[in-house]
């Protein structure tokens, strides 16, 4: 005979709710960099700079590398539910905490102007091969 288990579940959110837990700010940071790095990759292209689309890739390629190790290679760690040794004092705890939530702050910064930079070159990869047939004829 099986038994049942009760699930914990937790009351659903409403959109209201959903709304305020987004950050606001943090979004609009995101977009005035994304336009900022989009206008000069524009500018780069129409003075026909080639070199600015090789730095744009070699940035991408470089904020992926260090977002990937401050954030311990895309783990979904947890410092505060992790079981840590028995011989670490509750000091050395604290610490490493600190230390993980300093490099998840850090990690969020340097998201900001990595999506900025994938998103102007995925517009100008759809432009490339999509819409610029299109307007030639």
């Amino acid at each position: 005979m099986s038994k049942k288990y009760k699930v914990k579940r937790t009351p659903k959110q409403t959109t209201k709710e959903k709304v305020k837990k987004i950050n606001w700010r943090l979004w609009g940071i995101t977009i005035a960099v994304t336009l900022v790095l989009f206008a000069v990759y524009q500018a780069g292209i129409y003075f026909e700079s080639i070199a600015v689309m090789y730095i744009y890739a070699i940035l991408m390629g470089v904020l992926i590398i260090v977002y990937g190790i401050l954030n311990r290679g895309f783990s979904g760690f947890d410092p505060e539910k992790v079981s840590f040794p028995k011989n670490m004092t509750e000091e050395e705890k604290q610490i490493l905490i600190e230390k993980e939530l300093k490099r998840r702050k850090k990690a969020k910064i340097v998201l900001i102007p990595l999506i900025g930079i994938m998103v102007t070159l995925a517009f100008d990869t759809l432009y490339l091969y999509y819409l610029e047939p299109l307007f030639k004829g």
